[in-house]
């Protein structure tokens, strides 16, 4: 890591500071309150704190529903290694998570997309300056910020990450790097898959297999004598990508999976069974 670039990376953890100042910097604001997906996730993740703190990975949510499968339920985020901070911090006087280090680990949630933006950018190119007004737009900017949900900007951030290596394994020389990077691209698209965050993860796996068969068909060597050895190449990178990310999202697809046949969804006109296809007639704009 070059000076310049260490620098650039500090000036992105002050603008995530200075974005956040009112949650970060003062005691009198935050975002825990006033959004049912935040208040949800709050008490979704002090049961799975509590949880693994009494020595177990909370499978079951005995207070909802009358007791319902807590893994199968994607945006309780079970299974999401960087959910093990908040069960290294010690909770506050009223024996609840604090909601300051709920609002810095959201910081610290864009920090990382910032992170990840600035090094794709610079990655194909661009200057430190450009990296770092690229990174600021994405990671505090539309989408990342306007979500309710936390589980979603969780799974957001690891699309630059996928772009990332899956862009190194197509440059790579040596077939062996091409594959390495390719499933670090996928170990990246897995976590984003226990983020819960699934509507999201879809997103990233169609742009993951369009990118990858879009660098097949613009490069050069798809048409030639090498055109079928490279595409062989194109599929064992996609290939390696996607079976490392269904391997570690496995253990929240599976039960999902299994639960999704026998939950029911909220939609106009009351709940309805998730297995069947919403008649029409139920579709609102």
């Amino acid at each position: 890591m070059t000076r310049s670039t260490a620098k650039y990376l500090l000036l992105l953890a002050l603008a995530v500071v200075l974005f956040y100042w009112k949650t970060l910097l003062t005691n009198q604001f935050t975002l825990i309150i006033g959004s049912e997906g935040v208040d949800q996730t709050y008490a979704w993740l002090h049961f799975w704190v509590h949880s693994i703190w009494q020595g177990h990975v909370p499978l079951w949510d005995p207070y909802a529903f009358a007791g319902s499968p807590f893994a199968g339920e994607t945006l309780t985020t079970v299974f999401y290694p960087l959910r093990l901070l908040f069960a290294l911090v010690p909770l506050n006087n009223n024996d609840a998570i604090s909601p300051r280090f709920f609002d810095e680990y959201l910081a610290l949630t864009h920090l990382l997309c910032a992170w990840f933006t600035f090094a794709v950018l610079r990655e194909l190119g661009r200057s430190h300056f450009a990296s770092f007004v690229g990174a600021c737009a994405f990671s505090l900017g539309g989408l990342l910020v306007r979500m309710i949900w936390p589980q979603y900007i969780e799974s957001c951030i690891w699309l630059p990450a996928v772009f990332l290596f899956l862009l190194r394994s197509l440059r790579a020389e040596r077939r062996d790097r091409a594959l390495v990077e390719a499933a670090l691209g996928g170990l990246c698209l897995g976590l984003s898959i226990l983020t819960g965050g699934m509507a999201f993860f879809i997103m990233q796996a169609i742009f993951a297999v369009t990118a990858v068969l879009f660098y097949g068909a613009s490069s050069p060597s798809a048409r030639g004598i090498g055109g079928r050895s490279h595409w062989i190449r194109m599929g064992l990178i996609l290939g390696v990508a996607l079976v490392v990310a269904g391997g570690l999202g496995a253990v929240q697809l599976l039960p999902a999976n299994e639960y999704s046949q026998v939950s029911i969804r909220y939609i106009d006109g009351g709940p309805f069974p998730a297995a069947e296809k919403i008649p029409y007639h139920r579709l609102v704009p």
